[in-house]
Order: structure tokens, then C-alpha cells, then sequence
């Protein structure tokens, strides 16, 4: 669909030259992009790169598509070539490609192929799924009309690129097992299970498994217009008249919905972080992803790369030889892999999770995958060697389009100072042009003395590890102004936000100031402007301590003699927190 049977791209892009159409009548709004498109079979097709995109992703012409783009990278992309893996614990038999016979769990045993694995959302048509009862059965043969519609169709798939294998968790794993011991033994290995896949497969439009993915798409915005194309004058042969030559112009919606449904779900991220090659199934199309190019239904492609600054999600973070290359420094390289992760966190806590107790386990295989570049210790879900930064993240208030704000989770799964202790979208320190602040040991007020557990997991809160950080440093008490924080002239930078009557900020003075609340001495006594993590968690007594130069951690006295977090805040009276007594002290 994007290249000709030769390999050689057409020679036009007009395809790509979009034109944003909007309409609207009594409050009924019509927007989307105007596409032109060549049908394969037309002359016009050696000049355009645009496809048609049918109602059906289950035609054949889709199949020869994935088999171009899967051969396309496998001679082009060596980062992307599957060598021959070996299969997961156990693993789907799809059966002969024409259907003859009934898919079965077989038990790997140690053997190696190419197989295929399903990212998709379960729901609640998730019902037939391997237990211990049913383990021998599956084994003989699973009817497929027993599965869910998205598991059918990924079996479909796999019979149809000529595959054999596939793995899909719900009946790849034991589910519903007392104590999780097969499911604590085979998460950890998911990782390396879609990272092993030849393809993963994404079921990008079922919110539900029942729904299915190879459905019928909603009808194009508007009817196509076929457009007389007229073809170079050297391009012309006897049997190819002008007239024949056409395309179509057609107005495609643009919903920003086109992946939704899988692209919520907080587990797919680590799921599209560790494949090498993806193909997802979207509302409107069908989209292929490998480690250097995207390539569309609509015939459109892009080649991508990170670079500093930005994060594709995309992009597998164990690669551990691109990044050395291009910074040959090792402290440089682990600096801009902790760019990577810290962006990572932002996408990953946007997403959903329906077991609180899979916040960090559905993220366990890309930091163990990061461990391996980074060589330290993983901490509830921040790094030993970017402590500092790590802790520094916050309430997401950067931006107007995440409107939720932070809870504390119930079942108390993680330390306070781990953003894992909090549901809802957090704000992390990844922008690599800020990164000096934080990672230059100069600008540090605080030293990490220990930190106490009885062992390092990259699934730590099912292992229920106790954990104490200790610090040295300057502790200053503050209390909070009655003054809204709206009505202060900040002298340093704070988040633009920050002063929004929806946000839980506040302006901090000197405990020790216990005078009255004037327009004048508001100006001059205000030390900090802090921004608690949760509006309920909110008091008037603080204590503060510095992590940076400008910026620290908002704390309250805990049992036991120890502090738990409650925010973070922005100095605006260096000199203040400059004064005071360095102690030792733990946060929990």
C-alpha cells in the first residue's frame, strides 16, 4: 500500500497535503482532513502515495499490505529483524491457516519460533480464560467460537501472515489462581514476551474483547469525489489514456479517538515500549510500527527517531548501543535514559489500571529493561541515580487538558515520596534543557544518606517491602498564609497554574512568623509557594526541605519519628532556607 512491487516509492506526496475542512450546521460540527487517494489498480497510483481505506480491515488487500510492510522491514531495519526466539512458557497453536482445526495451548518446553502476541483491552467479555481446571483441556483444543470476538480475531490474523504461534495472557497465563503464583512468575516475563514477538498485535478500537477489532468501520465523513489525475506525458503508453487515469478526494474524520480504547489502558504502554513491531487496528485504520518507520492503511508513512527533548513511546528504552553512540560520556547516556523514563511515567499515568496493585507491576519489564543501561537501584519507581529529580515530581498542572487532580491511594502501596502512592496523571522533571538543575551535584541541598528495605524489586509493592528514605539535610518549618496565592507577586518562576483557585497551592511563611497577614508583609515574609499532592491532605503546620536550589519537598511529621510527603514547593526567599541547622532525617 505504500510501496511498489519493486520497493520504490511513488513518485508524488500530494496525498500527505492535507487540508483541514470544518462545517457545522445548528450545532452539529463536520471536521476532518481532506485526503486524495489512488486505488491500487489505477495508473495514478505509481505517483500517489494515498490508499483507499475501506469499511472492512478484513479484505485481502489488508493482508498483502502487513506481509509488504513485515518483508519491508525485515530486509531494511536490523533493529527490528526477528532472529528465532524462544517461545514463551506457553503459548497459542492458531493451527493450519485454513481453519481445519481448533486452536490449542501447547507447552513451549524450551523450543523456539516466530510468534505473535495481543495487546488488547479485556473488559468484561473477557470470560473463557485458562484456570488449573481447565489447563489439560485447552491443551487438547479450545473450540473458537468459545473465545471472545478480539481473540478471534487475532488467531485470524496470525493464520492469515502465516504465523503459527500466538501468545494472549488470558490464555497464555493461569488466571484465577490462588495465591498468583503462575501470574507473579509470568508478568515478570511479559516484558520479554513482546519484546521476543515477531509482531504484537493491538486491538486499538474494542474497548471490550467481546467487541472485536476486523468489525466494519463507521462510513467516511463525506462521500468520495473521483478526480480525473493527469499522468506525465512520459509516462504514457498506447493502452492508457488520459481518461483512465483517476483518484478520489475524500474527507477523513479526525477525532483524536483513533486509539483510544487501547491507548487508555495503563498496562498496553509497557506493551507498546517493548515491542519491536506493532500492528494496531484503529477506529479508522490500520496502522504498522517498527523501531524506525510508521506505516499506514491510507498509504501515508513517517520515519521517527528520539531525539533529546521529546519521548516516543514507541521506541524501545533498552536501546542501550544508540544512546552510548551518541553520548560517549556514561553519566550523559544514563542522564538522557532517565529523560526517557520520567517521560514515560507522565504517559504511564494517564492510563487506567483496574488492580491498584499493578501500578508498578505493569511497568516492571521496562524498568527492568532500563536497569540494564542505567546499572542502579530501582525505587518504587524512581531511580538511585536520579533520586533527586525523581522526587521532585508533582501535580500535573502544566497543562489545562488534564484536569484531574491527585488521590492517595487506599491500600497505602507505596512510600509517600513515590509518585506509585498517588492515582492520576503526574508531572515529571524530563525536559532535558532543565535537566542541569537537577543532575548537577552543585545545585543539590540535600544528601542521600540510605535507604532502608529488605529487598529491591521491580515489582515492589506485591512484595510489601518497608521503605525509608534518609537524608541530610535542612529542615524549616513553615506554616500556610490565609493570603490566596492568587493575589502574590511571585519573585521567582512558579507553574503558571499555580495560582488557579482549582489547584491546591499555597503560600508558605516562617513558622516562626506568628505577626498578622498584611498586603505588606505578605510581600515580604512569603518564603515558598507550595502545591500539595492531594487538596485533602492540605494543613497549615509544614515542614520543608530543599532538594535544589529552588525547589524541595513539602513534608509532615508521621509516626515513629519519621515524615511523609505532602507536595512540593517553589523557593522564593533563598537566603531564608540558606539559614538553619543540617540534621538527619527519613521519609517514609
Amino acid at each position: 500500500m505504500f510501496l511498489l512491487d519493486d520497493g520504490v516509492r511513488p513518485r508524488s506526496d500530494l496525498s500527505n497535503s492535507l487540508i483541514s475542512v470544518y462545517s457545522g450546521e445548528k450545532g452539529t460540527n463536520v471536521w476532518g482532513n481532506l485526503r486524495l487517494y489512488a486505488l491500487e489498480d489505477n495508473p495514478s497510483a505509481m505517483y500517489l502515495l494515498g490508499r483507499e481505506i475501506a469499511r472492512d480491515p478484513d479484505r485481502e488487500s489488508n493482508y498483502r499490505a502487513i506481509q509488504q510492510w513485515l518483508s519491508f522491514c525485515d530486509k531494511n531495519h536490523t533493529c527490528c529483524r526477528a532472529l528465532l526466539p524462544p517461545l514463551p512458557a506457553r503459548i497459542l497453536d492458531v493451527g493450519p491457516p485454513d481453519g481445519s482445526a481448533d486452536p490449542a495451548l501447547l507447552i513451549s518446553q524450551g523450543r523456539s519460533g516466530l510468534y505473535v502476541a495481543l495487546s488488547y483491552c479485556w473488559g468484561k467479555g473477557q470470560t473463557v480464560v485458562t484456570t488449573q481446571q481447565n489447563l489439560e483441556d485447552f491443551r487438547e483444543g479450545i473450540p473458537i467460537s468459545a473465545l471472545s470476538q478480539s481473540l478471534q480475531d487475532a488467531i485470524k490474523i496470525t493464520r492469515k501472515i502465516g504465523l503459527r504461534y500466538l501468545w494472549i495472557d488470558a490464555l497464555c497465563i493461569v488466571q484465577q489462581e490462588h495465591g498468583l503464583e503462575d501470574f507473579l512468575v509470568e508478568s515478570s516475563k511479559m516484558g520479554e514476551y513482546y519484546s521476543n514477538a515477531y509482531l504484537t498485535l493491538g486491538a486499538g478500537s474494542a474497548a471490550d474483547s467481546q467487541d472485536g477489532f476486523l468489525t466494519l468501520r463507521e462510513p467516511p465523513a463525506a462521500r468520495p469525489v473521483r478526480l480525473v489525475y493527469s499522468l506525465p506525458a512520459d509516462s504514457r503508453s498506447e493502452n492508457m489514456s488520459h481518461a483512465s487515469s483517476f483518484v478520489y478526494a475524500c474527507l477523513s474524520r479526525v477525532s483524536g479517538r483513533e486509539f483510544k480504547p487501547l491507548d487508555a489502558r495503563a498496562w498496553v504502554l509497557q506493551e507498546q515500549i517493548m515491542s519491536p513491531r506493532m500492528l494496531t487496528y484503529g477506529q479508522e485504520q490500520m496502522r504498522f510500527r517498527c523501531q524506525r518507520r510508521i506505516f499506514c492503511e491510507d498509504g501515508s508513512y513517517q520515519s521517527f527517531k528520539w531525539s533529546p527533548g521529546t519521548i516516543d513511546i514507541y521506541l524501545r528504552i533498552s536501546e542501550r548501543a544508540e544512546v552510548m553512540a551518541r553520548h560517549p560520556n556514561a553519566l550523559m547516556a544514563k542522564a538522557e535514559m532517565f529523560d526517557r523514563w520520567n517521560a514515560i511515567v507522565e504517559f504511564y499515568t494517564r492510563r487506567k489500571l483496574t488492580d491498584p496493585y499493578d501500578k508498578l507491576t505493569a511497568l516492571a519489564a521496562v524498568a527492568k529493561a532500563l536497569h540494564h543501561t542505567v546499572e542502579c537501584n530501582y525505587l518504587f519507581g524512581l531511580w538511585e541515580d536520579d533520586l533527586i529529580r525523581g522526587l521532585l515530581w508533582s501535580n500535573f498542572i502544566f497543562t489545562s487538558s488534564i484536569s484531574r487532580l491527585l488521590q492517595r491511594c487506599e491500600t497505602n502501596r507505596a512510600p509517600s515520596w513515590s509518585w506509585a502512592s498517588v492515582e492520576g496523571a503526574v508531572y515529571t522533571k524530563h525536559i532535558h534543557r532543565q535537566r542541569d538543575r537537577y543532575v548537577n551535584s552543585q545545585n543539590h541541598r540535600i544528601k542521600i544518606l540510605a535507604y532502608s528495605t529488605t529487598t529491591i524489586s521491580f515489582d515492589p509493592i506485591r512484595m510489601r517491602s518497608p521503605f525509608l528514605l534518609r537524608f541530610q539535610g535542612i529542615l524549616k518549618p513553615v506554616r500556610s498564609s490565609r493570603t490566596g496565592i492568587a493575589q502574590y507577586k511571585f519573585k521567582n518562576w512558579v507553574p503558571t497554574r499555580l495560582p488557579n483557585p482549582q489547584v491546591p497551592g499555597v503560600l508558605l511563611r516562617s513558622a516562626e512568623d506568628s505577626g498578622g497577614e498584611t498586603d505588606t508583609s505578605v510581600e515580604s515574609e512569603v518564603v515558598g509557594a507550595g502545591l500539595f499532592d492531594v487538596s485533602e491532605e492540605a494543613s497549615a503546620s509544614l515542614w520543608c526541605t530543599r532538594l535544589v536550589i529552588k525547589e524541595g519537598l513539602l513534608l509532615a511529621p508521621a509516626a515513629g519519628g519519621v515524615y511523609r510527603r505532602l507536595g512540593v514547593f517553589w523557593v522564593q526567599d533563598v537566603d531564608w532556607f540558606d539559614r538553619g541547622e543540617v540534621e538527619e532525617f527519613a521519609i517514609t
